[in-house]
């Protein structure tokens, strides 16, 4: 892939990523997942705009020989074999397609160094290690001068306030 057209592609998925959202729906909907996710990163679009800007071809070629390239050594991948309770139709045709597909060679690039069988499932996962979860981009308390006109807007219309507003007008008022 040349410069140009890195570039033309890095172009249309920056402009896919700030298009405005077609609906208040929507916006509130994405406004709404930040809140219950406890991130509260509403610039997430443009921080993601500004990071492919700054993409260059080396980085994007190193990260696919790093993780997707199917001879690298820090690729890993996950099988999970299902057992069925019951036969489906047909099952026996698949199955015997599926016998002459395991029986080939397979390719050099497929191969795993050290495949470990899960028998347990329960034991494996709390033997996985725990990551420090989600954090807030920005504290909540940068958000609070918005609730005082909130409040006197939903005041205006007779509305009656909460105690969460209530408390966001007490800590507003003390800045």
């Amino acid at each position: 892939m040349s410069e140009t057209e890195l570039e033309d592609h890095k172009r249309s998925l920056i402009v896919r990523r700030l298009e405005k959202l077609g609906k208040l729906e929507e916006e509130s909907k994405q406004h709404w997942d930040e809140i219950e996710s406890e991130e509260y990163d509403f610039e997430f679009r443009q921080l993601d705009a500004a990071r492919i800007r700054q993409l260059t071809k080396a980085e994007i070629v190193d990260f696919f020989n790093q993780h997707l390239n199917p001879t690298s050594s820090q690729r890993a991948r996950l099988s999970i074999y299902l057992q069925a309770q019951c036969k489906a139709e047909g099952v026996d045709k698949r199955q015997e397609e599926a016998q002459k597909n395991a029986d080939e060679e397979p390719h050099a690039g497929d191969a795993v160094e050290a495949a470990e069988e899960i028998t347990n499932v329960r034991f494996w996962k709390a033997g996985l290690t725990v990551s420090s979860g989600v954090r807030p981009v920005k504290h909540v308390s940068d958000f609070e001068r918005w609730y005082v006109p909130l409040k006197a807007c939903r005041e205006a219309e007779g509305e009656k306030v909460g105690p969460f507003y209530a408390q966001a007008i007490s800590l507003g008022n003390e800045q």
